[in-house]
């Protein structure tokens, strides 16, 4: 009769016995005979074939090499391939252009280049050496930035920037710094007061670079009117935001620039026939989390148990930790969850917008009507005051 093995020993017999099998292979086949069908086992150590063993672990994983080009037949250096929603799984090309990667069975993968198209390629099966080309991205390079003294071309570009879209600030919040908070890299937003009129957020770029007796938050320019709130700017009349965050981007600026630079240009009239756009949006806000507290009988049991834990006489007594609980007298006994009490689960906000552009080629307007209201998550009593004369 074969011995069968405890897998504390078969760790040490696949070790010895299957140098080229790595950490990741002796697992999958540990797990796989431990599980064959559902059920667990222990592996027979004198079965066991170092041959099956990398078969069984590699029929789910393929070994896939390849070579990338641009469109000339160069072959590019630094090219990412990954396996797509999987970024863990990726690696770059080297100086040949060439790569290495393992991959599970009916992956997709990204293969990704600053400058180029981005190109997914499924994996089809038995796959194992592939050719791609890569295609310029002739719109990213030709794509206009704004930087500290006007625009230029984003390839000519060596200052360190960020960009956000005006359809990624419209979220519902009250102010604009909030509307930015977690979407920039390097940008920092705080949030100290959601008091009314008090709830816009203090940006940071890249941290503090000066002292305190200094102004320590980036400054902002609206077109080109520096030190202006951008609070109360409707994100709909926002052209282009741009953050300029390294000393090159902000040269222009000196010491003012220190803290980095956001750049804000409102949208501006076009030549032609007037246009009339509307826009209507509605939000819902809520508590991001809340703690879990306990009722008030219950905080007394345990409050007496803390005391006789230590020698001590109990508090409360049954009969009122009783009454708190069936309600009989709230007044007297009350065991209220304050949180319930005072605050709704949810608060809406609405937003409308309504703008009128146009002009001719001398002169053009750009009107903007915006409304704002939002609704806190304090439960307040609605009086209807009616006056008869």
């Amino acid at each position: 009769m074969k011995k069968r093995q405890p897998i504390r020993n078969t760790w040490e017999f696949l070790s010895k016995n299957s140098p080229r099998l790595g950490k990741t292979s002796i697992v999958a086949l540990l797990l796989c005979q431990m599980f064959p069908n559902g059920n667990t086992g222990i592996l027979n150590a004198a079965t066991f074939s170092p041959k099956a063993a990398n078969y069984a672990y590699f029929q789910q994983n393929s070994i896939i090499t390849g070579v990338v080009k641009d469109e000339a037949g160069n072959v590019l250096q630094g090219v990412t391939v990954a396996v797509k929603n999987q970024s863990k799984i990726a690696t770059t090309t080297d100086a040949n252009g060439r790569f290495v990667l393992e991959v599970p069975s009916n992956a997709t993968l990204k293969i990704s280049l600053m400058g180029f198209q981005t190109v997914e390629l499924p994996v089809e099966a038995n796959q194992k050496d592939i050719s791609i080309t890569l295609k310029e991205d002739l719109e990213g390079i030709d794509e206009v930035v704004v930087v500290g003294f006007g625009t230029q071309k984003k390839e000519s570009n060596v200052g360190s920037q960020a960009t956000i879209k005006r359809e990624e600030l419209k979220v519902p919040v009250a102010n604009l710094s909030t509307a930015i908070a977690g979407r920039l890299a390097g940008v920092v937003a705080t949030q100290r007061s959601g008091g009314p009129g008090s709830d816009g957020a203090n940006l940071f770029v890249r941290g503090v670079a000066t002292f305190a007796s200094s102004p320590q938050s980036p400054l902002l320019i609206v077109d080109g009117v520096p030190d202006r709130d951008i609070n109360n700017i409707d994100p709909e009349d926002v052209e282009s935001f741009t953050i300029l965050k390294d000393a090159t981007a902000t040269a222009v600026y000196g010491t003012r620039g220190a803290n980095g630079v956001i750049i804000i240009n409102t949208r501006k009239g076009k030549a032609g026939k007037p246009t009339i756009s509307a826009e209507l949006q509605n939000g819902f806000t809520g508590f991001t989390y809340l703690p879990k507290f306990i009722d008030g009988p219950t905080f007394m049991e345990l409050f007496n148990e803390g005391l006789t834990m230590r020698g001590k006489q109990a508090f409360y007594t049954p009969e009122r930790i009783e009454k708190h609980r069936t309600g009989e007298d709230p007044d007297l006994y009350p065991n209220v969850n304050w949180y319930d009490a005072l605050f709704k689960d949810y608060a809406n906000s609405n937003r409308a917008n309504l703008n009128i552009t146009g002009g001719a080629d001398i002169a053009q307007y750009y009107l903007s009507l915006g409304y704002y209201r939002e609704t806190g998550q304090f439960k307040t009593d609605e009086f209807n005051l009616i006056i008869q004369n």
